[in-house]
């Protein structure tokens, strides 16, 4: 089995970047569970991983 990537080390840091910019934002407006799931829309990372940090918020 071959598995390959596109996803480099910038990629998740320019992604965990605008995941912090971007869910204080939601978070002033909507609760922890929805913010999560737009941050992961809007950003490509796992919606359980915007829940997790939208809550360490």
């Amino acid at each position: 089995m071959i598995i390959i990537s596109s996803i480099d080390k910038h990629d998740i840091v320019k992604g965990e970047a605008q995941l912090d910019k971007i869910l204080p934002i939601l978070l002033a407006e909507m609760g922890a569970s929805k913010a999560a799931k737009l941050a992961a829309k809007m950003t490509g990372i796992d919606k359980k991983h915007c829940y997790q940090r939208a809550l360490d918020l």
